[in-house]
C-alpha cells in the first residue's frame, strides 16, 4: 500500500494515515539496493542511486509525520521518530528542532538544550555556520521556561514540506 497520500499535510487529516506510515518506517530497514552494483552498468547505479533518494526523502517525511502527530499528545512517543529523522541527516535544523520540542514535551528540559547544542557543534564543524534564528529561537524558548503546547505542535515546516506547499508557477 502506497504512503503517497499520507505524506505531507495529509498526514494529519487522514486518520488512516498513521498505521500506514508507522509500517512504512518499520519496513525501512536500508536503503533500496544497499550494496549492490553492476559491473560496467553506469545507467543502473544512476537509475538506483535516484530510487534510494527518493524513498530515503518518503521516509523523511514519514517520519517528520509521524513525530508531529505525536507531538500533539505524546510528546515522548515523538522521541524515537524525531531522531530516526535527524539520523537521515545530522545537518537538517528542522529535525533539530523537532527532536527539541519532542525532548522538552516529554520533560527532558536539559536534552533539549543539549540537542541545540550537538546542533550548533555540527553546523560549525561541518559547515562554518550558526544555527538559523529559527533554531536560536527555539533554544532561547526552550532556556527560559520553555514551549507551550501550541508552539510544540506546530514545528515550521521542514523544506521538503514548505516546497510541497508551494504553488508550481
Amino acid at each position: 500500500e502506497s504512503i503517497a497520500g499520507c505524506l505531507g499535510e495529509a498526514a494529519s487529516a487522514n486518520p488512516d494515515c498513521l498505521p500506514r506510515l508507522i509500517r512504512a518506517v518499520e519496513l525501512y530497514q536500508d536503503h533500496f539496493l544497499s550494496g549492490f552494483s553492476l559491473k560496467d552498468a553506469p545507467e543502473f547505479d544512476e537509475w538506483a542511486f535516484f530510487q534510494v533518494e527518493g524513498l530515503r526523502r518518503d521516509l523523511a517525511q514519514a517520519l517528520e509525520a509521524l513525530m508531529r502527530h505525536y507531538l500533539e499528545g505524546e510528546a515522548r512517543a515523538a522521541l524515537p521518530f524525531a531522531r530516526r529523522w535527524l539520523s537521515l541527516d545530522t545537518l537538517n535544523e528542522a529535525a533539530h528542532r523537532g527532536l527539541m520540542l519532542a525532548y522538552e514535551g516529554a520533560g527532558q528540559h536539559a536534552a533539549a538544550l543539549r540537542q541545540y547544542e550537538e546542533c550548533a557543534r555540527l553546523l560549525q564543524e561541518e559547515l562554518g555556520a550558526s544555527p538559523s534564528a529559527e533554531t536560536a529561537s527555539l533554544y532561547e524558548q526552550i532556556k527560559h521556561g520553555g514551549v507551550n503546547k501550541e508552539e510544540r505542535t506546530a514545528p515550521p515546516p521542514s523544506p521538503v514540506a514548505r516546497l510541497q506547499a508551494a504553488p508550481l508557477a
